[in-house]
């Protein structure tokens, strides 16, 4: 990454998460955050497994 690209980072990421802890966290209490976080995680294990399996067909 760049000096420059750095920098458009660093002023962007606060904003972000001040955003996405308004609209999103803000609104879910520590047990619904927690089922969304494991509602996640089954979702990326889904898409490892069927992107694995893919490669391999393609093979």
């Amino acid at each position: 990454m760049t000096d420059e690209g750095r920098g458009v980072y660093r002023k962007a990421i606060g904003p972000h998460l001040r955003a996405a802890q308004k609209w999103f966290a803000a609104a879910l209490t520590p047990a619904q955050l927690e089922g969304l976080a494991e509602g996640l995680q089954a979702l990326q294990a889904h898409i490892d497994t069927v992107s694995t399996t893919t490669q391999k067909e393609r093979s």
